[in-house]
């Protein structure tokens, strides 16, 4: 896999074996990238988790990975790149709260959609696919709440008004969704759309 945010990272090495019925694999991470990971994580981001990975040992317990978490995002706070997108942010909110106030936003306005829309251009959200629920459920008993990053899938916002149905909120802090998740092609709406053009999220 290409480099990304250590979370990221961890997130794709639980893909690998979910279950923990695999023997240990391997996990190559190449240290280059392109421009389109530049945009989603940020220059800085993809430098420091370089940096930070080189450092780690070739078999990281999960708790040098947290640790290696911790020192990627303190070093991404105190960095140039963040503290302006910080300042953009307080300036987008202020922007929102003098033009609309505190209690709607309409999202067609199109000056809007451009400061909200995510780096890709695409407003999203994470969400967790119901058959990983007990999953989620048993990190959490084990106090491992960091881990859920492992089962969340990122979807359009627009899909939470679109299949309304098929999410629900739960006490661990993400939507839920009974959507079909397939571990080959990721989370899919196919059988909700009925007839609809099909699409698949992964």
């Amino acid at each position: 896999t290409e480099i990304a945010p250590v979370d990221a990272i961890v997130q794709r090495m639980g893909r690998v074996n979910r279950y923990g019925k695999r023997a240990p694999t391997p996990i190559f991470v190449f240290n280059e990238w392109d421009e389109g990971s530049e945009k989603i994580y940020g220059k800085d981001a993809l430098n420091i988790s370089r940096e930070v990975f080189s450092e780690l040992p070739s078999q990281p317990t999960n708790r040098e990975l947290v640790e290696a978490a911790n020192v990627l995002y303190g070093r991404i706070a105190t960095s140039e790149e963040y503290v302006d997108e910080l300042v953009k942010g307080k300036e987008t909110l202020d922007d929102v709260q003098r033009k609309l106030g505190c209690y709607t936003m309409d999202l067609s306005e199109e000056e809007l959609r451009e400061k909200f829309a995510t780096r890709t251009g695409t407003i999203s959200i994470d969400v967790i696919p119901e058959r990983f629920l007990g999953e989620a459920y048993a990190m959490m008993d084990k106090k491992e709440k960091w881990r859920l990053v492992e089962l969340l899938v990122p979807i359009p916002i627009h899909w939470l008004f679109a299949f309304k149905d098929h999410f629900f909120s739960s006490d661990i802090g993400y939507f839920v969704t009974d959507l079909h998740y397939d571990e080959e092609i990721g989370l899919s709406p196919e059988e909700a759309l009925e007839g609809s053009p099909k699409a698949r999220i992964i």
